[in-house]
């Protein structure tokens, strides 16, 4: 059986550039087959990614050498990207990104579903049984009357897949799916990957994250600096274990159970930890230590809802230790609203924050807390990493140099491309520079919402060295996330947003 796409001696550069992005990449995947595309963040995924897929260089343009073909009929009909427009690619191939939500243009879940096929000239008989079929299949029919902006991120991501199976693609392309997923989420979505396989569409995914995986994935193609280094089969990673994981820099960790126990010990709400016992948090240096002399929030009688809709937090007290913290728990909780809240971008129906001494409210939160979002894109608005770094000095008030800037971006592995276009950089690049300017503003708090997308083993801890040294000298962090690595390796106190919304005044 011939591979239903084939990459052979692959090497692409993008527009006025004169560095390879890919070299001489090989790869061939057969009908109904899972392939996972890893390595260190900037080695090339999201490239690879994008030739797969037709975007490249179609829409990124660039200069290729050798060819991404298809074969749809198992016959010697190869299709080269190169001799087809972006629509024709499209047809075949379905590309879901990070952030579902930047690819919806409906209201509701069966509204964007449909969407795309009501430009195919359907029947609206034929879109109806498209719509059911891939709604049932991606178990989201039972929320096909809800609003998009009101369903979990898990949920957006079922959309957009169920969106995808409507138009009957024969390869679906994944890139970072789990990103703002939790635990239980993420092996949801490897069962659902399980169908898709069963049903003989071929799945590929660029991801750093192992753990959901490795029951799912037929095989493995490591990047490092443009060119394949290393390619493992699904019975390769069955023999793998975290220690054989660890000599692969860019790797994960392939399994998370204790890590979420761990997680899970450490839970504390209004200061009282529970089956983890403050002396041991003293032992790993002392970060978020309970004492509520030490807290940096507080947080007494809190309400908020959004404008005439249901009220996501009804008289919430809790406290926010100095130190690092992380909150925890499942998607469409709060998280993200809590963290929009205490930075002044949403205003309280009722209660009180303060921060150190100081009350903070709408108005002047942002003189106490920095926040940096998920989505990095929204916050890089210059034309190179290094005036990004130099803008958030000045408007920081803080005195600096080059020297100081260059040692900045080399604690986050950006010194090399400090003259490049933010937008030029890969995702993972993007956050860990966000992350820094965020260090820089030298506030009282920072809050990172979902701070690891696109961080490989190696950048995680520079992003936690950094925030350790942030720690160190006085500063308090509140990152929100589902990664269970990083909150093991930071350290943090662990809130969840279950128990805070329980908490009572």
């Amino acid at each position: 059986m011939r591979p239903v796409l084939e990459i052979k001696d692959l090497s692409f550069s993008y527009e006025g550039e004169e560095d390879l992005t890919l070299s001489e990449i090989n790869i061939k995947v057969n009908k109904g087959e899972i392939v996972l595309l890893a390595g260190e963040s900037g080695s090339g995924k999201s490239t690879l990614v994008r030739l797969i897929n037709g975007l490249c260089p179609h829409f990124y343009q660039g200069k290729i050498k050798g060819s991404v073909t298809y074969n749809l009929d198992d016959h010697n009909h190869d299709i080269s990207t190169q001799d087809l427009t972006l629509p024709q690619i499209s047809s075949f191939v379905g590309s879901l990104f990070q952030d579902p939500e930047r690819q919806f243009f409906a209201l509701t879940v069966e509204e964007e579903i449909g969407f795309a096929l009501e430009w195919q000239n359907l029947t609206q008989d034929e879109i109806a049984i498209r719509v059911k079929q891939s709604a049932l299949f991606t178990g989201i029919w039972d929320i096909k009357d809800n609003l998009i902006t009101k369903i979990s991120e898990g949920q957006k991501q079922r959309v957009g897949i169920a969106s995808l199976l409507a138009l009957g693609p024969r390869v679906l392309v994944l890139d970072e799916p789990t990103a703002n997923l939790d635990y239980k989420m993420c092996l949801k979505l490897g069962e659902l990957l399980i169908s898709l396989k069963n049903a003989g569409i071929t799945v590929i995914i660029a991801d750093h994250r192992l753990f959901w995986l490795k029951d799912v994935v037929d095989s493995i193609y490591l990047l490092d600096k443009g060119r394949v280094v290393c390619q493992m089969s699904a019975r390769d990673l069955a023999n793998l274990n975290d220690t054989k994981v660890s000599y692969f820099t860019s790797l994960r960790k392939i399994s998370v159970d204790d890590l979420v126990k761990e997680a899970n010990g450490k839970l504390a709400v209004n200061n009282e930890l529970k089956d983890f016992a403050a002396d041991d948090l003293k032992s790993e240096g002392g970060k978020g230590e309970p004492d509520e002399n030490k807290n940096i929030v507080e947080i007494s009688g809190l309400s908020f809802s959004y404008k005439n809709e249901k009220e996501i937090f009804n008289n919430i007290s809790f406290s926010i230790p100095k130190g690092m913290s992380a909150l925890i728990g499942g998607n469409g909780l709060g998280k993200t609203t809590l963290c929009r809240i205490l930075f002044g971008l949403e205003k309280i129906t009722s209660g009180k924050i303060t921060v150190g001494c100081e009350e903070i409210n709408k108005k002047n939160a942002h003189k106490y807390i920095s926040l940096v979002l998920q989505n990095a894109d929204y916050q890089l608005n210059l034309n190179s990493v290094e005036a990004e770094v130099e803008l958030t000095f000045k408007l920081a008030k803080i005195p600096f140099t080059q020297e100081i800037i260059d040692s900045m971006l080399k604690k986050v592995g950006l010194l090399e491309f400090k003259h490049r276009h933010p937008q030029t950089l890969s995702g993972g690049q993007k956050q860990r520079l966000v992350i820094l300017l965020g260090v820089i503003r030298n506030k009282q708090l920072l809050i990172l919402d979902e701070p690891t997308s696109g961080l490989d083993a190696q950048n995680i801890t520079r992003v936690i060295d950094l925030l350790n040294e942030y720690v160190e000298h006085g500063g308090s962090v509140l990152f929100v996330t589902h990664d269970y690595e990083f909150i093991s390796a930071s350290k943090a106190q662990v809130l969840q947003i279950e128990n805070i919304i329980k908490s009572k005044e």
